[in-house]
């Protein structure tokens, strides 16, 4: 799990990451989590040239939040993430920002205060649905027994066994099996309701 703080006067979301420099040395780089940034990391060029990370071939077209196109280069940096170095492409730009490429299934939660928690953990049910394995869930309902006269007590009617039921259209079928017991002296307005 990656851990970070909310600080500022306009509550930045942020996260510390380990990063390796050219010569191997680890150095400690705070970054705002942006999550309307596609990618993994922006720096700044000073930090980049600091850090010595190299450059990748190819320029990318990036719009800022304020509307304004222009290219940007691309880099390649050795981050700790989650535990373990991984290498990811990084973009210069005018502040360190860690984007939505990098946090990919992962669950990003903020407590939007001064001071607030900021933690990214794993998502540990994420994974790519493959339709080919997909099976739907067996769902065994039994018909429910409904006396719609509170102050009337019956004895309860024994419910027959239960039906197993392999479709997510068991909803209709379960309410359809809604069983109603008149009171004595009363008249049958719910007729319509399936009888016990």
């Amino acid at each position: 799990m990656i851990t970070g703080r909310v600080l500022g006067g306009n509550l930045y979301p942020l996260v510390d990451l380990e990063i390796r420099d050219y010569d191997g040395a680890v150095n400690l780089v705070t970054f705002i989590v942006d999550t309307g940034n596609d990618f993994s990391l922006v720096m700044t060029p000073d930090l980049i040239a600091r850090l010595g990370l190299q450059e990748l071939p190819g320029t990318t077209e990036i719009t800022s939040s304020t509307g304004d196109r222009r290219s940007a280069r691309y880099y390649l940096a050795e981050v700790m993430w989650d535990g373990e170095f991984k290498l990811v492409r990084v973009i210069e730009g005018i502040a360190p920002l860690m984007g939505r490429e990098l946090m990919r299934s992962y669950s990003l939660s903020i407590e939007m205060r001064l001071g607030g928690l900021v933690s990214i953990a794993p998502l540990e049910s994420w994974y790519p649905l493959n339709l080919h394995t997909f099976s739907i869930l067996r769902i065994t309902i039994q018909p429910l027994k409904i006396n719609l006269h509170a102050p009337c007590l019956q004895r309860p009617q024994p419910n027959p066994p239960p039906a197993p039921i392999s479709s997510l259209i068991a909803l209709p079928l379960f309410l359809a099996n809604l069983a109603y017991t008149p009171c004595a002296g009363r008249a049958d307005r719910y007729s319509t309701l399936a009888s016990p």
